[in-house]
């Protein structure tokens, strides 16, 4: 691991073992790669508390809310550290919003109040609608197609563009075009960067792999503005972003551009030993990992079941009986590629909600204690619907209103019962009124708006949140970070000719013999199913289509599986 300087706190470890204490309570400008049940928020939580209690202003930046606040939750309940005050916790997002966007974008757009992020209000002043976002700035500043299949002729690069600058000019931009300012501004006027640089003594990436490369871009001229230490933390093998840009090369590029000393976490606390030699296999060229958890000597080998995708429903009970061969687990879930197998397996709708309803329905079913990341959501959606598509500005309206009003929302929201449709016109009606109460002077008229798709009606909300099967079921992506005794993750067929099985992509690195699971066709589909086995304590099983080649099967026999 080389020479590391540790700090005076590392005598007592804070709670962390020798690895982990030796590469976070050490000196900052670091990278550290961090393997799966590794104790990485514990170990974030322990330096975010050491610095703290010396006095740092830091800021703790993730993919999701979710992530950074179970961190400054484990240095709560931990450390009894608060990280507030002076320190920021969130996403990159709305840190540049935070100390970028908002205060200083007005500087390039012309806008003449201070500019959000708000992509739905983007959309409602283009002429091309949504579509505007199927275009993003490149670091260069040059505006591209996002994919292959969206127009990429001048005249339609040309009407994005338009789209984005009115938009922005009105004080509103989209995620994308927010990174693309926040670069600029750090760029164009130095006395800026520097100040945010001098603001914060370090900042610390969580689950750094899934960073784009404007995300990076704007991290490393923080960096070159004179931050005092960059602490960049995740797993190139759970780089499952592809659709952001997070591609497994670019955030080591940055480590090394910026000379940040490479530490690495090999020990896992989750899982058996015997899953950590399996699991290995599916991943880039590296050994084991050394299983040291309450599992590590568990001696139950990982299962191939082969089953019939005519009839995904029965893979419960399958799952049921393969676990009840052994000690029933206190925790487990069947994990997919997709929500349309997922609806199948739990016997859920597969049904399509806005995202407005999804909040809505999150935050009433946990109405009696709503996390922090839910509140967040129901705020940030109100504020959207009060100021609408006119130019308001987050200014004219109080942390303290928008608490308020939150609040009122959650509790007239009707219980969760009927069908889908009717308690979604109930809802509308519901956000409008709280929309026009907190902020008159622009508020969208959502439920004159908008209309309940017709399928609606016919599903019982009930069923949609339930199914007809207790098992949990959930898609892999949804999965990331958590950790269960016992997991199914199940192969689905290619849904048209010409696509590629999941078994073909899974079993890449064991009929290559290599392991060069990293780039290359199917390689994020390989780095996905990674993330999925690397959930499991100590029983995982992989379902596979009985139509499953042979030899793809056996592949997985030789590599550690049993159950045929």
């Amino acid at each position: 691991m080389g020479d590391i300087t540790v700090i005076k706190d590392a005598g007592n470890n804070r709670g962390l073992s020798d690895d982990q204490a030796a590469a976070m309570l050490g000196e900052g400008d670091l990278i550290l790669t961090a393997c799966p049940g590794s104790g990485k928020t514990r170990s974030i939580a322990a330096r975010m508390a050491m610095l703290v209690s010396e006095g740092e202003a830091l800021a703790l930046v993730s993919y999701t809310n979710t992530g950074a606040d179970e961190i400054a939750r484990a240095a709560a309940e931990l450390h009894g550290t608060r990280i507030d005050g002076l320190n920021f916790v969130g996403t990159l997002h709305s840190f540049i919003h935070k100390y970028l966007i908002q205060p200083f974008a007005h500087l390039l757009t012309g806008s003449v109040v201070p500019v959000r992020i708000d992509p739905d209000a983007v959309s409602e002043l283009s002429p091309i609608g949504d579509r505007v976002h199927n275009y993003r700035y490149t670091v260069d500043g040059v505006l591209v197609p996002r994919g292959a299949k969206t127009p990429s002729a001048p005249a339609d690069i040309l009407a994005a563009q338009t789209s984005k600058e009115l938009a922005a000019s009105r004080g509103v931009v989209g995620h994308d075009d927010a990174l693309h300012y926040a670069y600029r501004i750090l760029q164009e006027f130095p006395n800026i960067a520097q100040a945010l640089a001098i603001r914060f003594g370090e900042i610390i990436v969580d689950e750094a792999q899934d960073s784009n490369e404007a995300q990076l871009a704007i991290l490393s001229a923080i960096k070159l503005s004179g931050l005092r230490s960059l602490v960049l933390v995740g797993d190139y093998d759970q780089t499952i972003y592809s659709f952001g840009g997070s591609r497994p090369d670019l955030c080591q590029r940055l480590a090394t551009e910026l000379g940040l000393r490479p530490c690495e976490l090999r020990e896992n606390f989750r899982s058996s030993q015997i899953l950590c030699n399996t699991t290995a296999r599916f991943r880039q060229n590296k050994a084991p990992d050394l299983a040291v958890g309450k599992y590590a000597l568990d001696r139950t080998q990982p299962r191939i079941l082969l089953y019939d995708p005519g009839s995904p429903e029965e893979l419960p009970e399958s799952f049921s009986l393969l676990l009840s061969e052994a000690a029933q687990p206190s925790s487990s879930v069947i994990l997919v590629r997709s929500k349309a197998l997922r609806a199948r397996i739990s016997g859920r709708p597969d049904i399509n909600l806005w995202n407005e309803i999804e909040v809505l329905i999150d935050a009433k079913k946990s109405e009696s204690a709503p996390s922090l990341r839910k509140w967040r959501s129901l705020e940030t959606m109100l504020l959207r619907w009060s100021l609408g598509g006119a130019d308001g500005a987050p200014g004219c309206i109080s942390r303290g209103d928008l608490r308020r009003y939150s609040v009122e929302l959650l509790q007239m929201l009707p219980d969760l019962d009927g069908s889908i449709g009717d308690w979604a016109v109930q809802v509308l009606k519901v956000a409008d009124s709280a929309a026009k109460a907190l902020y008159p002077e622009s508020a969208r008229n959502l439920a004159r708006g908008r209309t309940i798709p017709q399928g609606w009606y016919h599903v019982e909300l009930q069923k949609y949140l339930l199914g007809s099967s207790p098992w949990d079921v959930e898609t892999i992506h949804s999965s990331k970070g958590t950790t269960v005794e016992a997991v199914m993750i199940v192969a689905n067929e290619p849904s048209k000719p010409w696509m590629t099985s999941d078994a073909t992509n899974w079993s890449r690195p064991l009929m290559s013999g290599s392991n060069s699971g990293a780039s290359g066709p199917g390689s994020e589909e390989l780095r996905i199913f990674y993330v999925g086995v690397t959930r499991a304590e100590r029983s995982l099983v992989v379902a596979l289509p009985n139509s499953t080649p042979s030899n793809l099967v056996s592949s997985f026999v030789h590599a550690g599986f049993s159950g045929l």
